[in-house]
């Protein structure tokens, strides 16, 4: 499936699945050169601490308790910010650059405007 869809941006997965479990679901995106930089989420209703922590070291971005809240929607709203800033920083940092420049160029024209206006009154 994922190999169809290649604009997946996160994954959201429960931990108990009738083939697999999230944590092997988990183990197979992370070991995929394609597929490894997509954010994985894993929830579950059951809060076994070590079965989370194998998760989070495994390199899931984060674990959810069910019933999920809004906090937990809000919090996860922002995991896949990180690798998308990456993509986009650079380009970011060009229109800035260019911005800063026509900044410069406006702040001196209106300058010269001033100079002339003052000069002739």
């Amino acid at each position: 499936m994922l190999d169809a869809e290649p604009n997946v941006r996160m994954i959201i997965t429960d931990n108990s699945m009738p083939e697999m479990t999230g944590y092997d679901l988990l183990k197979k995106v992370k070991e995929s050169s394609e597929l490894k930089q997509i954010p994985v989420i894993i929830m579950s209703s059951e809060n076994v601490p070590t079965r989370i922590n194998r998760c989070l070291e495994e390199g899931a971005e984060d674990f959810l308790l069910k019933p999920v809240r809004p906090s937990d929607i809000s919090r996860i709203s922002t995991v896949g910010c990180c690798s998308q800033r990456d993509r986009w920083l650079p380009e970011a940092a060009e229109v800035l650059a260019s911005s800063k420049l026509h900044l410069q160029q406006t702040r001196r024209f209106f300058r010269k405007c001033f100079r002339i206006f003052d000069s002739v009154i």
